[in-house]
């Protein structure tokens, strides 16, 4: 990937994990834990943060 002499041959996977960390980042805010949920609560959740962002739905109004 990088062929300069300075950068040595670790620098493709220091470019690699430059590249997960916002990917890590934004799974681990993105995704809730699930762990001893039961399917009902994990649709539960889902739909409560769906229909949350559905009403903050932004409406001009005319004065």
């Amino acid at each position: 990937m990088l062929k300069s002499p300075g950068w040595g041959p670790a620098a493709t996977f220091w470019v690699f994990a430059v590249l997960c960390a916002p990917a890590f980042y934004i799974t681990i805010k993105l995704i809730p834990e699930t762990k001893g949920n039961s399917l009902e609560e994990i649709e539960a959740y889902w739909k409560r943060k769906f229909a949350a962002k559905k009403n903050t739905s932004k409406v001009y109004s005319t004065p």
